[in-house]
């Protein structure tokens, strides 16, 4: 039912759910499809994706490499901002962000399930793990490498991470290539993600308790 004020009806602010449900599902597609291909292949996940080789160190690498690039995340996204002010381009928020800002604290908790858990593994078996190698075992590394990269950073469809993400993909193929494990990419991943909810939270909190403006 709209709401009326001064006459004027207001449409309900809409919910996050939509975004949330469209967004599970893509991850969720991409993980059926990775099941699927690994099915047919019949080497079992551990054989595929390297999940027995130092499992312990690649996940603790994982939290280290995701920890340490963070801030460096960060700067490349407020350089990039700022250049892009300086263009006179408008700058916008990420989609994710907006809809945290409005969201309700069980749509809240349905995103960190979903940034934490779901898109780890969805976009690190899709990425690292299916198409890193086949395009750098089909004879085309490089194209492997930045093809791969630039794909995961453009599918985030946001201009101010693209650069961040762009560097973010190359580190964990180099994670992944020295690991020989996708679990270490997949904390990474993981990591990063809980690392930029924590941010926002404080940020959010912070600017809760500040006065309001004149």
């Amino acid at each position: 039912m709209a709401l009326v004020r001064s006459g004027r009806p207001l449409k309900a602010e809409p919910t996050v759910w939509p975004a949330v449900a469209s967004f599970v599902c893509f991850q969720g597609a991409t993980l059926a499809f990775v099941w699927r291909l690994v099915r047919e292949h019949g080497i079992g996940w551990s054989g595929l994706f390297g999940f027995a080789n130092d499992r312990n160190r690649a996940m603790m690498t994982g939290v280290l490499v995701a920890t340490i690039f963070f801030p460096v995340g960060l700067g490349l996204k407020m350089i990039v901002s700022l250049v892009l002010a300086s263009l006179g381009i408008d700058v916008k928020e990420q989609t994710a962000v907006e809809l945290l800002n409005r969201a309700s604290s069980a749509e809240l908790m349905a995103m960190f399930v979903a940034a934490v858990v779901l898109a780890p593994l969805a976009e690190e078996f899709l990425f690292r793990g299916v198409l890193y190698p086949v395009i750098k075992h089909a004879g085309f590394p490089k194209l492997a490498l930045w093809g791969t990269s630039v794909l995961f950073a453009v599918i985030h469809v946001n201009l101010v991470t693209l650069l961040p993400l762009l560097v973010l993909a190359i580190v964990l193929v180099q994670l992944y290539e020295r690991t020989n494990n996708l679990l270490a990419t997949i904390t990474a991943h993981t990591t990063f993600n809980v690392l930029n909810f924590g941010l926002f939270f404080v940020i959010k909190h912070g600017a809760d308790k500040l006065p309001p403006h004149p």
